[in-house]
């Protein structure tokens, strides 16, 4: 992309103008791609640990919250 005229500063650019400075390149992609609503990384992190959270055993839980 950077090859493109869209490298890193821009992408970081375009984050801050939609306000999603806490949120990865991929939301901000995906929100100049299809107009998805950017998400911060934390939100993105707690949505895949409600999701694979009651698939995992104990002791590999002990990992996730330390």
């Amino acid at each position: 992309m950077a090859e493109r005229g869209f490298g890193g500063e821009q992408l970081a650019e375009m984050g801050k103008v939609i306000d999603a400075q806490k949120s990865d390149v991929f939301d901000i992609l995906a929100y100049i791609a299809f107009a998805l609503p950017p998400i911060t990384r934390a939100e993105r992190a707690e949505k895949q640990r409600a999701k694979f959270y009651p698939r995992t055993t104990p002791s590999s839980r002990r990992s996730w919250t330390s």
